[in-house]
């Protein structure tokens, strides 16, 4: 399952596919800043009027340049100068990156790290499964600087006792048995080991937009609470991780 493009056409996992494209590039570029680089990161403000994903790219490099130029005009040469940047600034302005498909340098200015991402190859495509994991991981880490996180796979404890599975496939809620694979996968993990809270996350959609709690039956001096999440570029679990202190 893949999430991104080339430049001949985009790749959607199928949980996307109903998506608004304002939503669509929202989606993919929330995952894209949790993924990459801190010097890589796009601002959102480029998703919403875009009209493809490649579009967001372009417009930022664009951007850049443009701003980069400008400022140069006023101010005194570079003291730091990296060959392997110009290079691909240079390739960018003419279009011409026949040069530069076997490079094997990174060049050190993040503009030009860009244009290499996208040109290099003329795509830019993840693995949606691990695209949707690190974001939802870098997501909650972030809004929970003080807490303990544990990553495996797509397995999250968090403190110890705070369970979280990463699932990026399409769960439709009215049909237990597109679910009832990672219900039991949990029950296994809960079984032999108690938890204050489970959450099973799937990535938001139309057959999936509210919480369920699983009922379950465990032993009496296993309490954990089961929940079944659509996670969505606005979710928040800080108030409920704060709750199970």
């Amino acid at each position: 399952m893949l999430f991104g493009f080339n430049f001949k056409q985009e790749f959607i996992p199928d949980v996307f596919k109903d998506l608004t494209r304002k939503d669509l590039n929202l989606t993919f570029l929330h995952q894209y800043n949790a993924f990459v680089d801190e010097k890589l990161v796009i601002p959102i403000a480029y998703a919403k009027n875009a009209r493809n994903f490649r579009m967001i790219f372009e417009k930022r490099i664009q951007d850049i340049l443009k701003f980069s130029f400008l400022k140069a005009k006023h101010k005194s040469p570079l003291k730091k100068f990296c060959i392997f940047s110009h290079l691909w600034i240079k390739a960018y302005k003419y279009k011409d990156f026949s040069a530069l498909k076997n490079a094997f340098f990174t060049p050190k200015m993040p503009v030009a790290r860009m244009i290499q991402m996208l040109y290099q190859n003329e795509e830019l495509i993840f693995n949606a499964r691990e695209f949707f994991i690190n974001y939802v991981y870098e997501k909650i880490a972030k809004q929970n600087p003080k807490r303990q996180l544990e990553l495996k796979d797509n397995f999250l404890l968090i403190d110890g006792h705070f369970a979280v599975l990463i699932y990026a496939k399409n769960c439709d809620i009215n049909q237990k048995s597109n679910f009832a694979l990672e219900v039991n996968q949990a029950l296994k993990m809960i079984q032999n080991q108690e938890f204050s809270r489970f959450y099973i996350i799937f990535p938001k959609n139309k057959n999936f937009k509210r919480h369920i709690e699983i009922k379950h039956f465990l032993s009496e001096k296993n309490k954990t609470m089961l929940k079944l999440v659509p996670y969505s570029i606005t979710n928040k679990l800080k108030g409920e991780i704060k709750q199970c202190q």
